[in-house]
């Protein structure tokens, strides 16, 4: 719980307690008019309204400064982006709080549906724990059938992601696969957890992660999870749609999660 609390402000720059006590940003996914509503986050701002545009604009930059969220050089929908990351940081801490008050009042069985409300995620968190599950599961597969030394594979695959995943050769990114060394020597990979942006970056080329991680004596492995992954893609983009799915679309997204 306080790590969490320190991690959140060491991001963020300031206090939960303090967003909490100011914010007037709305996130309920259950919320029946989120959309319509310009308090809400998932607000779908209308194309032909400046003024509503506007107001809304206005209202995201100040609940981003609220949590020192670097709004420079950016639009709003990237504002949002940033903004939704931070709420689910927030929703994960006031998940902790709500679990230490129960200890506190001496709960020691906590009803069931209190709790499943409590764990529901939203898309975008689920989205988020799904493409660092995948990735990790592909990098880990990858390291134990490797066919060259674990600093070899380390190099390479930091490599692939720094100069073709997340950057350009002429414009490399910093990211690092990090991992420990135990005093016997063996290396252990260290689980992946990115800011969803960068999470939707990796899923984007999990095609050349998977080519670049899996060695070509898993040619049949490695074509069955290149088809599952692009099913899963399929599904997420429809899953994502920052609307009601058509019952047409619930069925193709059911379809591609059995394939």
């Amino acid at each position: 719980m306080e790590n969490c609390i320190g991690s959140y402000y060491e991001q963020y720059k300031n206090g939960f307690h303090e967003v909490q006590k100011q914010t007037k940003l709305l996130s309920d996914p259950m919320q029946a008019n989120r959309e319509g509503d310009i308090h809400h986050i998932d607000y779908i701002i209308p194309t032909n309204n400046p003024q509503k545009k506007r107001e809304y604009t206005q209202f995201i930059a100040k609940e981003c400064m609220l949590r020192k969220i670097n709004t420079h050089g950016s639009n709003v929908e990237e504002w949002r982006e940033r903004l939704r990351e931070c709420v689910i940081f927030e929703k994960r801490i006031q998940f902790l709080l709500t679990v230490r008050q129960w200890h506190d009042e001496g709960i020691e069985k906590v009803p069931l549906v209190k709790l499943v409300e409590l764990l529901i995620p939203c898309i975008l968190h689920l989205e988020n724990r799904m493409g660092e599950k995948i990735i990790n599961m592909v990098l880990r597969f990858g390291f134990q059938k490797r066919q060259q030394s674990a600093t070899s594979f380390i190099s390479k695959i930091q490599e692939l992601f720094q100069k073709e995943v997340l950057g350009s050769g002429n414009c490399p990114s910093q990211w690092k696969l990090r991992y420990t060394k135990d005093t016997d020597g063996s290396v252990q990979l260290e689980p992946i957890q990115e800011r969803n942006s960068v999470i939707r970056a990796m899923l984007h080329n999990i095609n050349m992660i998977i080519d670049g991680s899996i060695p070509d004596n898993e040619g049949e492995f490695k074509e069955k999870l290149l088809m599952a992954c692009s099913k899963y893609n399929e599904a997420i983009s429809i899953l994502t749609s920052h609307r009601a799915l058509t019952d047409e679309e619930i069925d193709t997204f059911q379809d591609l999660i059995d394939r």
